[in-house]
Parts: C-alpha cells; sequence; structure tokens
C-alpha cells in the first residue's frame, strides 16, 4: 500500500480488509509503514503504562512506536514485538498466523491490537497459558459512534465490551479493571485462581 491507510477511500479500505478478513491474514504491508502508526496513541499508552508494577517484565505486542516504554518506571524491562522489527530487540511474530512469542513476561501488553485480530477467543487462550497479566485496549461496538464502519477502519471483529470480557473470562481470565478512554476502553485481565 503506499500513502496512509487512512487517507483511502472507505469502500477501498473495506475491501481490503474483506480480502484480509476472507485471507484470515494481518495487513502487514500497512503496518511496515510507519506513517500508519498514529501519534495520538500516547495517551493509551500512558494509561496502560500506570497499570504495570514495578520491577517485572512486560511484552508489549504490536508495539508500534513503543511509546508504553516512554512511560514505564525503570525497574520494568521492555520487551516489544510486533508483525515487523521495529528496532534490534524487536521479537517477529504475527497473531493472526498463530504465532505468540516465547518469552517469559509478567504483563502483557495488546494496545490497538485485538480489532485486527482473526480469532479472539484464540488469542485469549494463548494469552492464558503464559500466565501473564494482560492489558488490552479494545474500541467495542457499544462504545463511540454506533455508525462506525469497522471495515473501513481496518478491523476485523464486531464485540461489544461484555462480549470481549466473556472471551477473556471463558479462557481463564478475571476482569481487574476498565479504563475509558475516548473512543476505546483499555482492559486489565488477570489469569483467574
Amino acid at each position: 500500500m503506499i500513502g496512509r491507510f487512512g487517507d483511502l477511500p472507505p469502500a477501498e479500505r473495506r475491501r481490503a480488509t474483506e480480502t484480509l478478513a476472507s485471507a484470515r491474514a494481518t495487513d502487514i504491508g500497512r503496518w511496515s509503514q510507519s506513517h500508519n502508526l498514529k501519534s495520538n496513541w500516547a495517551e493509551r499508552a500512558q494509561v496502560a503504562a500506570r497499570l504495570v508494577e514495578p520491577r517485572v517484565r512486560l511484552l508489549d505486542i504490536g508495539c508500534g512506536s513503543m511509546d508504553v516504554e516512554r512511560f514505564l518506571d525503570p525497574s520494568i524491562t521492555y520487551l516489544p514485538a510486533d508483525v515487523v522489527r521495529r528496532d534490534d530487540r524487536t521479537v517477529v511474530c504475527d497473531l493472526n498466523a498463530g504465532e505468540l512469542p516465547d518469552v517469559r513476561a509478567d504483563f502483557i501488553s495488546l494496545l490497538g491490537v485485538i480489532e485486527y485480530v482473526h480469532d479472539v477467543p484464540g488469542l485469549f487462550a494463548k494469552l492464558r497459558r503464559t500466565g501473564a497479566r494482560v492489558i488490552g485496549s479494545y474500541n467495542p461496538v457499544d462504545l463511540g459512534k454506533p455508525d462506525r464502519d469497522r471495515r473501513a477502519q481496518g478491523w476485523f471483529n464486531d464485540l461489544t465490551s461484555a462480549e470481549l470480557c466473556a472471551v477473556a473470562a471463558s479462557a481463564g481470565f478475571q476482569l481487574v479493571g476498565v479504563i475509558t478512554i475516548d473512543p476505546q476502553r483499555v482492559y486489565e485481565w488477570s489469569p483467574a485462581e
């Protein structure tokens, strides 16, 4: 893709998303271009960073421009992961290909990622096996603009907040808390006892 995804006409964005959805693939071309990473994601990263306890290891899946790292306590070990290499530390993985980094982490962040996952229940089942706490953002269908064209956003799924939390609970997570940052929510889940 040439240019910014958001600059394409909605019909073209929708067609591209539907093609990827049919193939259950990730838009690696989009995410390999830094101009498709938005600077306004920093507020979400700052909220998420406040939820990470000191002296732990954080695996930031879908790290993008690594905004979370800027806001972390210096005692936290930051481990970036994404579908493309962002720096020499980045673990390359594609959640839609069933890949999850094989690294030990106490916390896993998924900021601006869940909307782009085809198999959300499968992802949460894999996350649960890590034993880590999960901090994820999501723009549920019951928050924000009800007429939002999710496919034109490049999003593959359509969950309400309750449905997302039910998926996490089915995988063995309990909800710790939810913070609303218009137009999305940041969720924190811990492995259920």
